[in-house]
């Protein structure tokens, strides 16, 4: 499966931080059910929380903008999913992707270097989510996932 790209965040190198989540290992369960579905009592939330810890706890971004840090971590988790053949995992794992990008360039614009994936919310995970489902290919997992509590808890 691959999904719309958008315009990466400069970041540093980061070997290091990609063999730093490599050697916690893969965790790509993400509680889907029966063929890619998602499982009865999923949420929202467990389905960024189960996303989130592909990355690192943190990621330093360089001052000068450097190379894509966040796409140097990103490809290898995306090639695993992909390998997994889970449309649920891949798709969560892009938008967490692009809320991570947002959440960068925003770290980068008040002057910090360090970004850390904990920090993304659940509503900008929501906000890329609802946009990568807005094309009308996606209008079963779209229904699917609006289907899904918030768990705003």
């Amino acid at each position: 499966m691959r999904l719309k790209r958008t315009t990466a965040v400069k970041g540093s190198d980061c070997c290091s931080l990609f063999h730093a989540s490599v050697r916690n290992g893969w965790k790509a369960d993400i509680g889907t059910g029966p063929a890619g579905g998602l499982s009865r009592g999923m949420d929202k939330r467990t389905l960024l929380n189960r996303v989130r810890p592909l990355w690192p706890d943190v990621i330093t971004l360089r001052p000068d903008g450097g190379e894509a840090a966040l796409n140097n971590i990103y490809w290898p988790i995306e090639a695993k999913l992909d390998n997994d053949g889970d449309e649920w995992a891949a798709l969560s794992a892009w938008a967490f992707h692009q809320a991570l990008w947002d959440h960068a360039r925003h770290q980068s614009g008040v002057g910090s270097l360090l970004i850390r994936p904990a920090n993304v919310s659940l509503e900008a995970f929501h906000f890329w989510m609802r946009k990568n489902l807005s094309d009308e290919s996606w209008a079963h997992f779209r229904e699917e996932y609006d289907g899904l509590p918030s768990a705003d808890r």
